[in-house]
C-alpha cells in the first residue's frame, strides 16, 4: 500500500534535515520551502547553542543567492 501524503511529507522533511545537518551541508538541493524550514530550525538551535550559527549563516547565504541579493 502506498504512503499517505503526511508520511511522504515527513519522509521529505527527514531527508532535508539529514541533508543539512548530516555532515554534507548541501543546502543547494533544498526546495525553497525546505530551505525556509531549515533556517527556522537553525535559528532555534543557534539561540540555544551559540556555536551552531555557521549552518544558519550558510542557509541564509543560500537564500540570499536565490533571491539574487548576494553575488558569488
Amino acid at each position: 500500500m502506498g504512503k499517505s501524503p503526511a508520511e511522504r511529507q515527513r519522509d521529505k522533511r527527514e531527508r532535508d534535515y539529514a541533508l543539512v545537518w548530516g555532515g554534507r551541508g548541501d543546502e543547494t538541493q533544498l526546495s525553497d520551502t525546505a530551505l525556509l524550514e531549515q533556517i527556522a530550525i537553525a535559528y532555534r538551535k543557534g539561540r540555544n547553542l551559540p556555536g551552531e550559527n555557521a549552518i544558519l549563516r550558510g542557509l541564509i547565504r543560500e537564500l540570499m543567492q536565490r533571491a539574487r541579493l548576494l553575488s558569488e
